[in-house]
C-alpha cells in the first residue's frame, strides 16, 4: 500500500535548484535509507516529508491517518537531558511510539 506519494516535486533555495520533478511513491513496511554527499538535499527532502516545508513546484501527499515524526539534526536541547527525554519530546505526536 501506498502511504506517501511525491509527484513532480521540485524544490529551491533562492535561485538553486535543489532537485526537481521528483516522482517517488513509499510504501508500508518498506524501509528507506538516504546517502549522499553534503548539499544534495537529503535534509531538504526529509523536511519536505515531514511537511515542514511545501515544495516549491509539485505535491507531497500521505494516506489518511499517516502520521509523521521528525527529529531534528541539531536538535536545541538542554545540555543535561537524556537521550530518550529527547526522543519522546520529537515524537510525542505519534500515538505509537511507546517505551524502548
Amino acid at each position: 500500500m501506498i502511504i506517501c506519494n511525491l509527484q513532480d516535486v521540485t524544490q529551491t533555495h533562492g535561485a538553486t535548484t535543489v532537485f526537481e520533478n521528483i516522482n517517488w511513491q513509499i510504501k508500508s513496511e518498506e524501509r528507506i535509507g538516504l546517502i549522499g554527499r553534503n548539499g544534495e538535499g537529503k535534509t531538504t527532502l526529509l523536511y519536505l516529508l515531514a511537511g515542514l516545508t511545501a515544495p516549491a513546484k509539485g505535491t507531497v501527499s500521505w494516506s489518511k491517518n499517516e502520521t509523521k515524526g521528525m527529529l531534528e539534526q541539531l536538535p536545541n536541547v538542554n545540555e543535561n537531558e537524556i537521550v530518550e527525554t529527547i526522543l519522546y519530546q520529537a515524537f510525542s505526536s505519534i500515538p505509537s511510539f511507546g517505551s524502548f
